[in-house]
């Protein structure tokens, strides 16, 4: 009664009879793949659906619409409460609903026999032993390439050395330098050879456009006393520590228990001063907001607020926190 041919794989072809039947078969190799469970009338239309690949609709002559898919075509399990259930919704009988139903006959579907051309891969490789890998293409028909992988000798010497110089700070840094012989036009190269250098910020700042002010490592750019290393001081610390405890001797013939130890001298209390319930509401920040000129100043020259925002970030980023 019908035929269609499958939009997705050229070798699947769906037909329905006056059998009730609806087989997908291949007109290649004369074969039955797959059949769908005949309903209880005629199925005179099948169509395949043009963006779902292995989906179709049948139609039957009672005026049903049916969805098959040629991967499941087995109706799927029903429960055995489901007229219970169906009944309870309705407000109806197990009994009766049963009765009302049309009996239909269920048969087994035969299964795909193999998978559609929209599951088959369209290339594919794998590598194997002694330097060789085999691959395929799907449109040289199945056709399987054995070929031989050529060892390039200077790319795997060049990756040995760089994973070499990597363990090693001190390589890493000859590894670069050799590196920008070779190329010395190389910015890549140039950025990495700047952080083996002192004072590599300040250079890399100078190699981004920045215009940074010429200093010493370690100088007091930030206003701040300069403070000694703290490893240093946390030892000098700890020995002078192990020094007194070291040198401190209690008395002959005073047991150490005994000996009076100074308690803690505590600050005194100052009492000086309004009580709290005589302070009116000035506050503490009274005076030194007194010092400070809440005016509007006028700096000379045109700024506009993206020429002001360009310059902040330009501080920040050289680290000239006082300008920004």
């Amino acid at each position: 009664l019908s035929v269609a041919w499958s939009p997705h794989d050229s070798d699947l072809v769906l037909t329905s009879g006056k059998d009730s039947k609806t087989v997908c078969f291949s007109p290649n190799d004369n074969e039955v793949l797959c059949e769908i469970p005949s309903g209880a009338n005629w199925e005179y239309d099948v169509q395949w659906s043009p963006k779902l690949p292995g989906l179709f609709l049948t139609s039957s002559l009672d005026g049903h619409l049916s969805v098959h898919s040629i991967l499941t075509p087995n109706l799927p399990h029903v429960p055995r409460d489901t007229d219970q259930n169906l009944a309870n919704v309705f407000d109806m009988a197990a009994a009766d609903f049963k009765s009302m139903r049309q009996p239909q006959k269920q048969q087994q579907a035969v299964e795909m026999k193999r998978a559609p051309n929209w599951f088959k891969r369209p290339s594919g490789i794998s590598f194997a032993f002694g330097n060789k890998y085999c691959s395929f293409q799907r449109a040289q028909g199945g056709q399987i390439s054995v070929c031989s992988a050529v060892k390039d000798s200077t790319l795997s010497g060049e990756n040995e050395r760089l994973e070499a110089a990597l363990r090693d700070p001190n390589a890493t840094r000859e590894y670069v330098a050799e590196a920008m012989q070779l190329n010395p036009g190389e910015p890549s190269l140039a950025l990495l050879q700047l952080q083996f250098e002192i004072d590599a910020r300040r250079k890399l700042l100078k190699n981004l456009g920045y215009a940074v002010e010429e200093g010493t490592p370690g100088a007091n750019v930030l206003g701040l006393e300069r403070s000694e290393p703290i490893v240093e001081f946390v030892e000098r610390v700890r020995k002078q520590k192990e020094f007194e405890k070291a040198n401190e001797r209690p008395p002959v013939g005073v047991p150490h228990a005994a000996i009076p130890h100074p308690s803690p001298k505590k600050s005194p209390v100052s009492i000086q001063g309004p009580a709290p319930w005589d302070v009116d509401d000035t506050s503490l920040l009274d005076d030194f907001s007194a010092g400070v000129s809440l005016e509007p100043k006028t700096v000379a020259g045109n700024h506009g607020s993206d020429d002001i925002d360009t310059v902040i970030r330009t501080a920040i980023v050289t680290g000239d926190f006082t300008k920004a």
